[in-house]
């Protein structure tokens, strides 16, 4: 992100800048090395929000401070909660109102996977693409407010992402040179951030008079890293992953502005010289110069409009390439909830199969022991048939016997 102030001078504001002022890793690899052990994986989710899909920053504040009140020091949740909090609330710069990112959810219930992560590239991207789109509507929509109520005077906007690094960022190039102070230096600490305090907020009158005003304004201060910060793991892996050293960020504006210096030093020396008591007698000399002069105007004319051109492609560049990073960055997320999803149903079927594998074994034992039960059964019924057809066999005997038994007796009375 590039700035133009009064009228040439140029300052950026990179993931160069911002690593230097926070401190913050980078990296294009945007996972940690850890593994999420499942058996954490949405444990802070599933115990604390009941496992809801969307929570906002409202709600985890709230939840926060209640459970802070809780006096619970042991608990390393608080810690996790806490560390959420600031990523969404200081860092990311989120009201209470967005919901907290899904994916920083299931990342703090590993807290070594979490702190590995390269968080200098999803908060710079999130600080920048709130910088490139924060005004945009605002003339169309100050108008329109403006139409209908004539006393409307000032528009509002909001930024989101790491805004204290953008801030101290601006307290060491373009307001390094206005007039009042609006920051001091309290120490040379490791990142910078910690190296500064405010000490007055400057209005807008006072930004528009003493900086976007001016014709013409000291160099901007380029930020170069010092011995100590190229010592530093977050600089180091800035180099490993392609990204422009800031010695030759440094040396390409410097170069840019010494030209523009050297082009404005020789219209005034021109200048100069048409004025010269020694050009009125020397006419000729004279209409050769303004001739050249006005040669030379027009090229800086036409460079200038190249420059403008090549600042406009560049712009429409680094938007085309930021709407791409999100809808990769979109598709990629989507991607991750599907496999997410597809991952759940297929560890519910898994657990549904399982649960129906026992049935069916205790259906099997249960047969086993009913068939047990049966044979049992049987064994005994025939048994009582045996023993039914012994007893009946007896009767029938004790029958014949009785039988024979009365006729003897009737032998005898009739005897």
């Amino acid at each position: 992100m590039w700035f133009y102030i009064g009228g040439d001078d140029i300052s950026r504001f990179s993931i160069v800048e911002f690593c230097l002022v926070t401190g913050l890793r980078y990296s294009k690899n945007k996972e940690s090395s850890h593994k999420i052990d499942e058996g954490l994986k949405e444990c802070i989710r599933r115990i604390h929000f009941n496992s809801a899909m969307k929570i906002t920053v409202q709600t985890l504040e709230s939840y926060f401070d209640d459970y802070v009140s809780m006096d619970d020091e042991e608990n390393d949740d608080i810690v996790k909660l806490a560390l959420l909090l600031f990523l969404e609330v200081t860092l990311m710069g989120k009201d209470g109102r967005q919901p907290v990112d899904y994916v920083y959810i299931q990342s703090v219930d590993n807290l070594d996977a979490f702190n590995a992560l390269p968080w200098g590239s999803s908060i710079y991207k999130c600080t920048f693409e709130s910088l490139s789109k924060c005004y945009e509507g605002l003339s169309e929509k100050f108008k329109k407010i403006q139409e209908e109520n004539p006393s409307h005077k000032k528009e509002r906007y909001k930024i989101y992402g790491f805004v204290y690094a953008f801030q101290v960022w601006t307290f060491e190039t373009i307001l390094s040179y206005a007039k009042k102070n609006y920051a001091k230096r309290i120490s040379k600490e490791i990142p910078r951030i910690l190296s500064w305090e405010a000490v007055k907020i400057p209005t807008f009158e006072d930004l528009q008079n003493e900086i976007f005003s001016r014709q013409t304004v000291p160099p901007l201060r380029v930020l170069k890293p010092t011995e100590e910060e190229r010592q530093q793991s977050f600089f180091t892996e800035l180099l490993e992953h392609d990204v422009p050293s800031q010695d030759d960020l440094a040396k390409g504006v410097d170069d840019l502005s010494s030209e523009i210096g050297s082009l404005r030093l020789e219209v005034v020396a021109k200048q100069e010289e048409r004025t010269a008591p020694e050009n009125v007698i020397i006419a000729p000399r004279d209409d050769k110069i303004t001739r050249e002069l006005h040669l030379f105007q027009d090229e800086l004319k036409i460079c200038k409009e190249e420059l403008h051109k090549e600042r406009e492609n560049t712009k429409k560049l680094l938007n085309e390439k930021v709407l791409l990073e999100q809808r990769i960055s979109m598709l990629e997320k989507t991607k991750a909830e599907e496999v997410e999803n597809r991952e759940q149903e297929r560890k519910a079927l898994k657990l549904q199969v399982e649960n129906l594998e026992q049935e069916r074994e205790a259906l099997k034992l249960h047969v086993v022991e009913l068939e047990r039960k049966l044979e049992g059964a049987t064994q005994d019924l025939v048994a009582v048939r045996s023993t039914l057809a012994t007893k009946n066999a007896n009767l029938a005997s004790l029958q014949d016997k009785l039988k024979e038994l009365e006729e003897l007796i009737a032998k005898c009375f009739l005897a």
